[in-house]
């Protein structure tokens, strides 16, 4: 069972290794002929050891691309791991009412179905007023359609779901606060509606492009292999805690407990909290700090 070279469809897990360590031995007693090379503690064929390599560039491909916020440092993924074309990836749900969802085809201007819908159920509104409402609507969502418009992989991240529930609490403070009673319950099923499309899409866009496995850095010696599963429920426990530390704050500032610049400041220490410890690894500390003042403004844009 020689390896051959150009094999880098196979699974590089420890399993993997051990039968082709296990091959190769058996080859090299019979031909006498065997090259070996020692690669992390394990002594593997040359051909083993491109498996490896051809691991650790996917690896690096990956981390220019994705960060997961609760694992270490990606030191390898599968060989056989296909990069998407992060250019092509649609954000696409179904509907919370049965079929396609109403905002899957206006993913980056998603204010202008809530205006459909205004437009179709708010004629006791007064032109004026409309306007008003559909205006407060275009800022409620205009991070998320700048987020959604965005090159590249725009799948599950902590900028999206802060920017997401900040939207979602704008707009049911604008339906408690502007629209008459008799259009409330309708609206907060379009709200509902823009809320499980955006969080579905990108759940959809990170189950897509996370490999079936990873090794991850545990200190500077340490590796620990984390599997799909394990990763994917990780991560989803993350931002669904983050979904609710966020909304728990906005909920406490439109309720009347928390004036705007309490807010910001509670928000300021949650993101900075956030960057300091999962943006090490982007190096120096100026981009650190830049990418949470980026969000911060973005967030900042949403408060009415």
């Amino acid at each position: 069972m020689k390896i051959d070279n150009t094999d880098t469809m196979k699974m590089y897990s420890p399993e993997y290794v051990n039968n082709v360590v296990q091959a190769n031995k058996k080859d090299g007693a019979q031909s006498g002929v065997q090259e070996k090379t020692a690669c992390d503690d394990v002594d593997i064929s040359k051909e083993g050891k491109n498996l490896l390599v051809t691991g650790k560039e996917k690896a690096e491909q990956f981390r220019q691309q994705i960060r997961f916020c609760t694992f270490g440092d990606i030191k390898e993924i599968p060989v056989e791991y296909k990069v998407e074309n992060l250019f092509k990836l649609d954000l696409k749900a179904d509907s919370i009412f049965g079929g396609e969802n109403i905002f899957q085809r206006k993913s980056t201007s998603q204010y202008e179905v809530f205006n459909e819908w205004l437009d179709s159920n708010a004629s006791s509104i007064s032109e004026n007023q409309l306007q008003a409402i559909k205006d407060e609507i275009k800022n409620a969502t205009g991070m998320v359609d700048s987020w959604n418009n965005q090159e590249g992989y725009r799948g599950t991240s902590f900028e999206s779901v802060a920017l997401l529930q900040a939207s979602k609490s704008y707009l049911e403070n604008l339906k408690d606060t502007m629209l008459p009673e008799e259009l409330k319950d309708g609206f907060q099923s379009m709200i509902n509606e823009y809320t499980y499309f955006n969080e579905t899409a990108r759940n959809s866009l990170m189950q897509r492009m996370t490999p079936d496995y990873m090794v991850v850095g545990i200190g500077n010696n340490t590796v620990s292999y984390k599997y799909k599963n394990e990763i994917i429920q990780s991560e989803k426990n993350f931002y669904d805690k983050e979904s609710k530390d966020v909304s728990s704050k906005f909920s406490d500032y439109y309720s009347g407990r928390m004036n705007k610049e309490a807010l910001m400041k509670d928000l300021r220490n949650y993101v900075a909290s956030f960057y300091a410890e999962h943006d090490s690894s982007l190096g120096a500390k100026t981009l650190t700090n830049s990418n949470a003042e980026n969000l911060l403004n973005e967030l900042a844009s949403m408060i009415r």
